[in-house]
């Protein structure tokens, strides 16, 4: 069970009695988690702690735990950047890595965007200040940044997942929130992503309630599109799923959209297999993930990319039965320019403020 699908069950609309008593409790820790939360903001409101680096930060982030489709919008900002003449590296805590070892994020990062630093750190000043000084960055990308709020950062774009858009508005445990969603007004501009999953009427609401909360905030929406197949290795497939028997499975904040877009791609879903996120790939999960789509009758296996970096030692396992869906970003409209335009803004405003380099350190 995810927690999207928890939180609908235990404590959505239409919850079955004997989860009131669970609700109790999770709403006690809530509101002692907001306590702390509202405090450590107003501390770095008021400037303290923040440190500011020689370099532009560009920070993607979200308001609540779960997916939001956040790396296909990281890689996106950084083919940008890349494609402008800049040398980008991306800043991320590195979750799921094992033993030094590259967390899924940052292996996919650097498939897809080929020579491209990736720094993990769970201390994102510090990691930001080694790619500075190692790497002879010029612009960096703060992954899952926006509560890291201890880097200092010129541009923080938001991810609002419009499958889950707010969290149910309340503060984890009781919700998905990791912040109040007043948070939202510290951020530039708002990306809400997979808006193709959803209804008119949904997407409506959620507009109405986003100008509530950041009345003249940029909003843009995007689409997460698969633009093809390919196998393990990342070789391109010739095939397709359409019309064919798949077993899905994936360890990702949220799998019922990779259900969907197979859905979208005409795939027979035979059956599923949902991993926790980040969840590592064993001897034992692999087999378990075979015999189950035996079991199922599938003709072919897929998979996520950011699951797909660690199934390479199980290539003979899965005898070329195995598809990875490779995802991409859609802007709707002109977001992609809307997007763009904030990105070159923010780089001139720090040009200008080092007097035409845009490697300037502000005052700590």
């Amino acid at each position: 069970m995810t927690l999207q699908s928890f939180h609908r069950r235990v404590i959505g609309e239409g919850a079955p009695v004997w989860a009131r008593p669970v609700r109790t409790v999770l709403a006690g820790v809530s509101r002692i988690y907001g306590a702390v939360v509202r405090a450590r903001n107003a501390r770095f409101d008021a400037g303290i702690g923040v440190a500011r680096v020689k370099a532009p930060v560009i920070c993607i982030g979200n308001l609540t735990v779960g997916g939001t489709g956040k790396t296909p919008i990281v890689v996106d900002v950084v083919r940008r950047l890349s494609a402008d003449g800049l040398r980008p590296a991306v800043i991320l805590r590195g979750y799921g890595a094992v033993g030094g070892g590259e967390s899924d994020e940052q292996q996919l990062i650097r498939r897809v965007c080929r020579g491209v630093v990736c720094v993990a750190d769970k201390d994102r000043v510090r990691g930001a200040r080694t790619a500075i000084e190692h790497h002879a960055t010029d612009v960096l990308v703060l992954d899952d940044g926006f509560q890291h709020r201890r880097l200092g950062r010129d541009l923080d774009l938001v991810l609002i997942d419009a499958t889950c858009p707010l969290g149910f508005e309340r503060l984890i445990p009781r919700g998905l929130l990791r912040e109040p969603v007043e948070g939202l007004r510290r951020a530039h501009a708002l990306i809400v992503t997979r808006t193709d999953e959803v209804g008119p009427e949904v997407l409506t609401a959620l507009r109405e309630r986003l100008t509530e909360l950041c009345r003249d905030m940029p909003v843009v929406q995007t689409r997460h599109c698969a633009v093809g197949l390919s196998h393990l290795d990342g070789a391109p497939a010739a095939d397709d799923v359409r019309g064919r028997r798949v077993f899905a499975f994936a360890g990702i904040g949220n799998p019922e959209s990779f259900r969907t877009t197979l859905t979208h791609l005409g795939a027979e879903i035979a059956g599923i297999r949902w991993l926790r996120d980040h969840a590592r790939y064993s001897p034992g999960v692999v087999r378990a993930i075979l015999r189950a789509a035996s079991a199922a009758g599938a003709d072919l296996l897929t998979t996520t990319e950011k699951d797909a970096v660690k199934l390479g030692a199980y290539a003979d396992e899965f005898e070329n039965r195995l598809r990875v869906v490779r995802i991409e970003i859609e802007y709707v409209g002109d977001g992609a320019a809307v997007l763009e335009g904030l990105i070159r803004r923010t780089l001139r405003s720090r040009c200008a403020a080092g007097e035409g380099n845009p490697i300037v350190e502000s005052a700590q």
